[in-house]
């Protein structure tokens, strides 16, 4: 049974596969924080691509599409500098 809330990672020209393995870098304070977030939980997360025209809002919240998909965190490694891989 899947959480009721899972967090959503947008990113740009970025698509999760189903059985396929991810590589992720993660630096911004607001997604490291979503990362140990999903850790403290079940491990899910949503990616969903972000649309056309995003870079103008990065920073803030910018659209995405609305078909994403739900994948979890297998192998996630702490960095030195608090970010993840």
């Amino acid at each position: 049974m899947l959480p009721p809330v899972i967090p959503l990672f947008p990113l740009p020209n970025v698509v999760l596969f189903p059985d396929v393995d991810l590589p992720l870098h993660v630096f911004e304070l607001r997604y490291r924080t979503m990362v140990r977030e999903a850790l403290s939980g079940e491990r899910w997360l949503a990616i969903a691509t972000l649309k056309t025209g995003w870079e103008a809002d990065y920073h803030g919240s910018p659209a995405f599409h609305e078909l994403g998909c739900l994948g979890r965190f297998e192998d996630v490694e702490w960095l030195p500098n608090d970010c993840y891989n």
